[in-house]
C-alpha cells in the first residue's frame, strides 16, 4: 500500500553498565560534598577521602573499573559512559578548586580545572596499589595531592 508510513523507531533505553552506575553514586555523592557549605579546603580534602576510598579499599569497583577500561578501548559505548562519569567527578573537583581560588585558599595557576583533573589521576591511580596503599599509605598520598593545591 502506498500510503502508509512507517512507525517511528521506538528510542530504546540503554541499560547503565555495571561500572558506570557504581562511579555515578561516587559522583554523586562527590558533587554532594562539593555543594556543601563547608571551607573549600574541607571540602577538597572530604571529596579527596570519597573518591580514594572508592579507588583504594573497594576492591569490587576496582576490578569492575580496571577490566572496564580494557573493555572500553573496543566498546565504543563503554568508552563514553566511562569517560561521562569520569568528568562528573572532575568537573566537582573543580568546582571545590575553583572555590578555594576565589577566596585565596586554593592555588589559581595551574588552573583548577588542570588540578582537579591531577586529582582525579592521582586517586585512579590507587586502582593499581595493594589497599590502604603500596610502598606509600593512601594517606599519604592524599596529603601530597592535597599540598599540590595550596595556595
Amino acid at each position: 500500500m502506498p500510503g502508509r508510513r512507517k512507525a517511528p523507531r521506538r528510542r530504546e533505553e540503554r541499560q547503565a553498565f555495571p561500572v558506570e552506575a557504581r562511579v555515578l553514586t561516587l559522583a554523586r555523592e562527590v558533587a554532594a560534598i562539593a555543594a556543601a557549605p563547608d571551607p573549600p579546603r574541607t571540602r577538597r580534602d572530604h571529596a579527596l577521602a570519597k573518591i580514594a576510598a572508592a579507588f583504594s579499599e573497594d576492591r569490587e569497583l576496582a576490578s569492575l573499573l580496571l577490566a572496564a577500561w580494557h573493555r572500553a578501548r573496543t566498546d565504543d559505548a563503554l568508552a563514553l559512559a566511562l569517560a561521562w562519569v569520569r568528568e562528573q567527578l572532575r568537573a566537582s573537583l573543580q568546582e571545590i578548586l575553583e572555590a578555594g581560588a576565589r577566596t585565596g585558599a586554593i592555588r589559581k595557576d595551574p588552573e583548577p580545572a588542570v588540578l582537579a583533573w591531577v586529582l582525579l589521576a592521582g586517586c585512579e591511580a590507587l586502582l593499581r596499589e595493594a589497599p590502604g596503599g603500596g610502598v606509600a599509605p593512601t594517606a599519604d598520598v592524599l596529603r601530597a595531592l592535597a599540598r599540590l593545591t595550596e595556595a
